[in-house]
């Protein structure tokens, strides 16, 4: 199907965050088409994670639970573009879509926001920290096992309100999202990546589509951000190595120097109770093998 479109419908969650991420993108197809504002419009759809939480990720069926409703419109034809968070996306896609194209990266750490310390090491024995990622949990506690980590769920104003409240004493958040969200009136403090390494392709916003729509993927992959697209197949080729899910506690973080890519990554094994990192260069052309290659060599210390 090459047909140039007429116009463009966007499917997104409805959260405040999800929806400046399909406002963003609709600005970037806007300005690269030249286009009225009317010829694109943006559809909210409630998926599996918005309608259930009060149950932690892994309890939930399934992998894709941010995203499979979505999926499931641009198929049956009643979307376009779906734009995602791609920390939210399994690593297999359904047979007739196809991952187009890929924002600038946001931030890529994690935040922590707390009046009771700036960094997850000088935290008092004993404060309630809240975050739903078994990631950040391990993490967490591995730099710091006095204090208590609590599971909380919700967007992100959601669980800020539960820290104003006082129901944690802090929580742990993506720099990306608060960052979108233009939230910097409260204390927040980056977490270096020796203390939290972030989760796979966490700050890139990704847009899918039908196979068929040729132009369409056409035009997308002429404004894809490419260095993005290579740090997060890299990262996401170390997660499906592991076997692992967004909801596992692993971490990666793809950075590019000149010709080369360096990935660091690391995952909780719970055969040594610990968690295992390593460090691992290449050149940018063999960037998918790199992915490969580091999660091997870690299984391999198991």
């Amino acid at each position: 199907m090459n047909k140039i479109k007429s116009q463009i419908r966007i499917g997104s969650r409805g959260s405040r965050l999800a929806l400046l991420q399909a406002g963003e993108v609709k600005k970037l197809l806007l300005e690269n088409l030249d286009w009225e504002e009317d010829r694109i419009e943006v559809f909210t759809i409630k998926t599996l994670g918005d309608k259930i939480t009060d149950r932690p990720f892994r309890e939930l069926e399934g992998k894709g639970v941010f995203c499979r409703e979505i999926e499931k419109e641009i198929i049956a034809g009643n979307i376009d573009i779906g734009v995602h968070s791609l920390k939210d996306m399994p690593f297999e896609q359904p047979e007739d879509l196809s991952m187009a194209g890929f924002l600038k990266r946001e931030n890529p750490l994690d935040v922590l926001i707390s009046r009771k310390g700036e960094t997850i090491e000088s935290l008092p024995a004993g404060i309630k920290i809240g975050t739903s990622s078994i990631r950040r949990q391990k993490q967490i506690l591995n730099a710091n096992p006095e204090v208590a980590v609590v599971e909380i769920r919700g967007n992100i104003d959601s669980r800020i309100g539960k820290w104003e409240t006082g129901e944690v004493d802090g929580i742990v958040l993506a720099a990306a999202g608060l960052n979108r969200m233009g939230i910097w009136d409260i204390p927040r403090y980056e977490i270096p990546v020796e203390t939290c390494l972030p989760a796979p392709s966490q700050g890139v916003i990704c847009l899918e589509t039908h196979k068929n729509e040729e132009w369409l993927n056409s035009f997308i992959e002429s404004i894809s951000h490419k260095p993005t697209k290579i740090q997060a197949t890299t990262e996401r080729y170390f997660l499906n190595t592991l076997e692992g899910s967004c909801e596992l506690p692993v971490g990666a973080l793809a950075e590019i120097k000149g010709s080369n890519i360096t990935l660091t990554g690391e995952f909780f094994s719970e055969k040594r109770g610990e968690l295992l990192r390593g460090m691992k260069t290449a050149p940018i052309a063999s960037h998918l093998d790199l992915g490969r290659e580091l999660a091997e060599s870690l299984l391999s210390r198991e």
